[in-house]
């Protein structure tokens, strides 16, 4: 009779490694590490270019706005003033106001007549004649002090420069940049890798410096051992 067979037996199962593949999948570990890292490094460096981009357009509109807020501004009667030119007559429409009236000296209604106020002419006349009564070093400083205050008051009221704008905006634009997240994940990193070499070159001049002193010490050990040998070759 022939044998039964086992239906619990297990099939055999025979095992075969393909070194190539094999060593791709053990040295993929490492290999698919640094590609993780060069992936986030790019991606850092994107975000980087799209925040400096996104900056750069908020200093452009800033500047405009800035150069726009400087300009002159037209006053309001040149705007409302209107003229029509004829073949023999050219009239002129105004709008009349208090101010208008006022300047011109008509009083028209509820316009009351201003009383008459000290030019600034009359000003610097009476100054001058009180600074030619002053004796020279017995006045008061209070005056050079008031004309030095209004000079630097003028200086400050002038309008500022293009340079002086684009300067401001660059050093606001730095300013951002360096507060901003992408910079200062970008900064941490490098100066995480930084601190790696700064380590693996002191461990380098460490291991340089530990040979030369295990090979100093080998020359001098041969030395002691033949010595030793001769004391005893004299005692036998």
């Amino acid at each position: 009779m022939g044998k039964r067979k086992n239906k619990d037996a297990k099939k055999k199962v025979n095992l075969v490694f393909d070194e190539s593949k094999r060593k791709d999948f053990l040295c993929g570990f490492r290999k698919r590490k640094l590609e993780r890292k060069k992936k986030a490094q790019e991606e850092l460096k994107q975000l980087l270019k799209q925040e400096k981009k996104r900056i750069k357009q908020e200093n452009k509109e800033s500047y405009k706005k800035l150069v726009v807020s400087s300009r002159p501004i037209p006053d309001i009667e040149q705007l409302l003033q209107e003229e029509y030119e004829d073949e023999d007559v050219n009239v002129k429409i105004v709008e009349l106001s208090a101010d208008t009236l006022q300047k011109k000296d008509l009083v028209i209604g509820e316009n009351k007549p201003k009383e008459k106020v000290q030019t600034p002419k009359n000003k610097n006349k009476n100054k001058d004649a009180e600074r030619a009564a002053v004796v020279p070093g017995m006045g008061s400083d209070e005056e050079s002090v008031e004309e030095e205050s209004e000079g630097e008051e003028d200086e400050d009221n002038k309008i500022k420069t293009k340079k002086e704008i684009k300067s401001m905006l660059k050093k606001q634009a730095t300013k951002k940049i360096q507060k901003s997240k992408v910079f200062q994940m970008k900064s941490k990193l490098d100066r995480i890798q930084n601190k790696k070499k700064s380590l693996q070159k002191k461990g380098h001049m460490r291991g340089k410096a530990d040979s030369k002193k295990g090979h100093g010490k080998s020359k001098d050990n041969p030395r002691k051992d033949k010595s030793k040998k001769k004391v005893g070759r004299r005692k036998h």
